[in-house]
């Protein structure tokens, strides 16, 4: 009654707690919606910018898990702004209309993206605020690259462009992150709102969850001093176990009643309470804390332990492990491990082994790699099947007990350990093809099976016509048999995934695709009509998916899971589960590993398979032998929908991340927990290790994560060789090839150039010419002068004008250019490169020919010469390398490589002979 219960109060389970939120979830949802269909512009924006009614509820499941947090929990709400949408306008339309100056419209790239913005640019004018930001969120980005300086009239229009263009981005993103901050802060008040009205509703009807149990029991506690009296007085001594594991509510509740109750004032926080010394008493491992999703945060264990140093006591004696599986764990856990300075990681103390087996063994299986993660995850279960089998067949020696004899080793004696249900699907069809006989013995795993997430993709096609993704899972699974040949020729004869659109004329009734969307809509259209479990009943029975899995190695493990969850749905229905929707909803939900509190099941001991498990439901079990797998797994990438901040901030996110719908501060708090995520693997690693007996094997961890520190001499040793390949990475210039070949580049008379002077190519005089050569008209040579004077000026060898004049003024009447620019395309000052070995070469050709469909690579010299037949040798590599530059980049080969001699006045052409073999002598030498 103190606690403002009725007497007859309930806690409700897992299920009969989903059944009444999903009931009042809809409620919530049904006025949300009522309110967006009148005049409330906060729905119609966040949904017009794609925030969808899903999003929300993933937001309230998250609230609901620590309603207590959001009392006193402030969420940041920017005021309304009116949305202006002339702050991007007006720098678009700036940069829009500079196109008119563009003198290659059709082909220049910077044309062709200005071109692409005009018609959004029509529309932002006309629009009202909701629908421009609807326009602004669908549009692509407006900052742009490339663009071609000539085209535009040199490169600063150009630049101008682009700026106004950033300006049109940055002003879009400012615009849609305000109003999409706002949005999102506005509308998770609305859900703290209704998510505390449901706590209350569940006070005032008795029917609570066990969160509200511990919540109540606190508050009670704190505010009202007779009843802590009572309850103090009650327990002379309070001993908590698996200290690790508490909660701040669980630990608030410890130290009220282990304080001082007549002189303690409750107001204050937990760690000041005044405990009577010799009442608390608290066990612990900080390495096993890896329930965080529980608030069971290390920074509590570390605030618990300074609050109450006084008397501690280290127990380090492992009475479980073999001393070769504590030696590998202190090795591999003492380098991981350590403590950081925001006391996120707990410090490492070595165990000390007591307990003797001869025959115990650590082994690492296969080797590291860097290929893509399906690859690696389907190599690891491959190896930790083969392995299992191999000591099946040969009879590893266990023990039972301390003091019992060896004997040989059964396939329960076998436990393998997952981080996560990722490599699940990989694992049970690596043990199936080896004949190896398996259990799994975790519920978050359970509900991860394939032939459950089969069944779960059919209901959720039946539930929701419009979730495009869970009809084709379905029809891709046995059940529907519908192979990807069968789901193309579907779509291309105009279907949709969507069960409720009508069949295309096109397809005839017998088509597999058909025949599936044909029952899956019948099946939609009556279920309502019927109680859940037989709608979940109705699809195994006439798809045949219990009958499906006498295909599989030990059918009856799979029988039991579709029983499973036949049983949950109609436990689920039988406690006011309403709709098929909810306990869809309710069912992917439990595969996830931090759904489940009490996440093992109970094994059989009769029956000889492997346990899989995750670490989690593993935790304070031991096994004879265990495999580690999975170790490979990254943190999750996904955001969660709520953080709370040290100051009592309630930071939100939901939907995309591209979509902007995130409080101020979320991206500060996210990047504190996934450093605190990083830490908690390397604890979990810990728990799992530590339940091996004997044996413990542990598949390979990439470079890079953090718990790449086992094998840590192989892995320096790996790191070492590649940063020597790093650093022998080396960039080559085609010019420098024909250096190394005993030429100088370019103009001999001026001698080499101070390297901050040094161009493309290489000498005061040359660089002049190519670039006037660069942007000069090939065709007329109009402006060669006034180009020769100030690229002579810029070069510094203003004395050298006629020269450079002289120069250019040959090159354009030299056959090779007349003929480039009479008869094919040519480009000029191409610039290419590849990779060959560990160098990278690269280049620019000064003019790249097309005619007849052949390439034609031309190279400008300056140098004086008055026969050139005798320096084809000199500039053979260079050539060549220009070659090889262009076969690559375009995949076509290059019919002839020619030098264009210009600096004695007159245009002399050397072309290299055979140069296929000029080109395998570049490859030689750069390998």
């Amino acid at each position: 009654m103190e606690a403002g219960l009725p007497p007859g109060f309930e806690v409700l389970d897992d299920i009969e707690s989903a059944a009444e939120f999903e009931a009042a979830w809809q409620g919530f949802v049904a006025d949300l919606l009522d309110q967006g269909a009148s005049d409330d512009n906060v729905i119609r924006e966040a949904f017009g910018l794609g925030l969808e009614v899903r999003h929300l509820h993933d937001l309230a499941l998250a609230f609901r898990a620590q309603w207590d947090r959001l009392v006193d929990g402030v969420i940041d709400v920017p005021p309304s702004v009116s949305i202006d949408p002339e702050r991007v306008i007006r720098p678009l339309r700036e940069a829009v209309e500079r196109l008119s100056a563009c003198t290659a419209q059709e082909s220049d790239l910077m044309a062709i993206h200005l071109a692409t913005l005009q018609p959004l640019l029509e529309q932002l004018r006309g629009a009202g605020g909701l629908e421009a930001l609807e326009l602004l969120r669908g549009a692509p980005k407006f900052t742009y690259t490339n663009g071609q300086a000539g085209n535009w009239g040199g490169k600063e229009p150009l630049a101008e462009v682009k700026a106004g263009l950033e300006r049109a981005q940055a002003a879009r993103e400012e615009l849609l992150s305000v109003t999409c901050r706002r949005l999102v802060g506005t509308l998770a008040v609305r859900v703290q709102a209704f998510t505390l009205e449901c706590a209350a509703r569940r006070r005032a009807r008795g029917r609570i969850e066990f969160h509200d149990l511990l919540v109540l029991a606190r508050n009670l506690l704190a505010d009202d001093p007779t009843v802590r009296r009572v309850a103090s007085a009650r327990w002379r001594w309070i001993l908590i176990d698996e200290f690790q594991d508490t909660d701040p509510i669980q630990i608030e509740i410890a130290s009220l009643l282990a304080a001082d109750a007549s002189g303690s004032d409750a107001s204050r926080a937990w760690h000041e309470y005044d405990v009577e010394p010799g009442r608390l008493f608290v066990v612990g491992d900080p390495k096993q804390s890896i329930y965080r999703f529980r608030r069971a945060d290390m920074t509590l264990y570390q605030a618990a332990r300074s609050r109450h140093a006084d008397g501690s006591l280290r127990l380090v004696a492992n009475f479980r492990c073999a001393p070769v599986v504590v030696d590998w764990v202190n090795h591999a856990l003492g380098i991981l491990m350590g403590a950081d300075d925001t006391g996120r990681q707990a410090e490492y103390v070595d165990l000390l082994a007591t307990r003797e087996h001869p025959g115990a063994s650590v082994r690492r299986l296969g080797d590291g790699c860097h290929d893509p993660i399906a690859d690696i995850r389907q190599r690891e279960a491959h190896d930790v099947a083969q392995e299992v089998r191999r000591a099946r067949e040969q009879g590893w020696p266990v023990r039972d007990g301390a003091g019992d004899s060896e004997r040989p080793i059964r396939y329960a004696d076998i436990a393998v350990l997952l981080p996560t249900r990722r490599m699940l699907p990989d694992l049970e069809c690596a043990l199936a093809a080896e004949g190896v006989p398996y259990r799994i013995e975790s519920r978050s795993l359970l509900w991860a099976t394939q032939e459950v997430r089969d069944l779960i993709s059919v209901l959720a096609s039946v539930a929701t016509p419009g979730d495009e993704v869970a009809t084709v899972a379905a029809l891709r699974s046995p059940a529907l048999a519908c192979p990807d040949t069968d789901l193309l020729d579907w779509r291309r004869r105009g279907g949709s995934w969507r069960i409720d659109r009508p069949v295309p004329d096109s397809v005839p009734a017998e088509h597999p695709v058909a025949w599936a969307f044909s029952w899956l809509r019948e099946l939609s259209a009556g279920h309502h009509w019927e109680p859940l479990h037989v709608t979940v009943e109705r699809v195994l029975r006439e798809l045949h998916i219990s009958e499906l899995q006498t295909a599989h190695q030990r059918p009856r493990d799979r029988w039991r899971r579709l029983r499973f969850v036949l049983d949950q749905a109609r436990a689920f229905g039988e406690r006011g589960g309403a709709t098929l929707a909810a306990f869809v909803d309710w069912a992917r939900s439990q595969a996830d590993e931090e759904a489940l509190v009490n996440d093992a099941i109970l094994p059989e001991p009769d029956d000889d398979a492997v346990r899989i498990m995750t670490v989690h439901a593993a935790k304070g079990l031991e096994f004879p032998a265990v495999f580690l797998a999975g170790l490979h797994t990254y943190p999750p990438s996904r955001r969660p929908p709520v953080l709370f901040a040290n100051d009592g901030a309630v930071e939100v996110a939901v939907g995309r991340v591209d979509q902007g719908f995130a409080t101020a501060g979320y991206d500060a708090c996210l990047h504190s927990e996934r450093e605190a995520e990083g830490h908690e693997g390397i604890r979990l690693l810990y728990v799992a290790a530590a339940g091996a007996r004997p044996r413990a094997e542990a598949t390979p961890l990439p470079v890079g994560r953090p718990w790449s520190g086992l094998g840590r001499e192989a892995w320096r040793a790996e790191r070492g060789a590649r940063l020597e390949r790093a650093f022998r990475l080396r960039a080559v210039s085609a010019t420098s090839l024909g250096e190394s070949d005993g030429g100088r580049d370019d103009d001999a008379g001026e001698g080499a150039a101070p390297p901050w002077q040094r161009g493309r190519a290489g000498t005061s005089v040359g660089r002049a010419v190519h670039a006037v050569l660069q942007a000069v008209d090939l065709a007329s040579g109009q402006g060669l002068d006034p180009l020769a004077r100030a690229q002579a000026v810029a070069a510094g060898v203003p004395h050298r004008e006629a020269d450079i004049a002289r120069a250019v003024r040959a090159a354009l009447d030299s056959p090779l250019v007349r003929a480039a620019v009479d008869g094919g395309r040519y480009w000029r000052e191409v610039y290419v490169g590849t990779r060959v070995g560990d160098t990278v070469l690269e280049g620019f050709v000064d003019l790249l020919v097309e005619r007849d469909g052949a390439l034609h690579v031309v190279d400008y010299k300056t140098d004086r010469v008055d026969g050139a037949a005798q320096l084809s040798d000199r500039y053979r590599l260079q050539g060549a390398a220009y070659a090889l530059l262009v076969q690559r980049a375009l995949a076509r080969p290059v019919e002839r490589c020619t030098f264009l001699f210009v600096g004695s006045g007159r245009a002399v052409e050397v072309a290299i002979d055979d140069l296929p073999a000029a080109v395998d002598d570049v490859l030689a030498r750069l390998e």
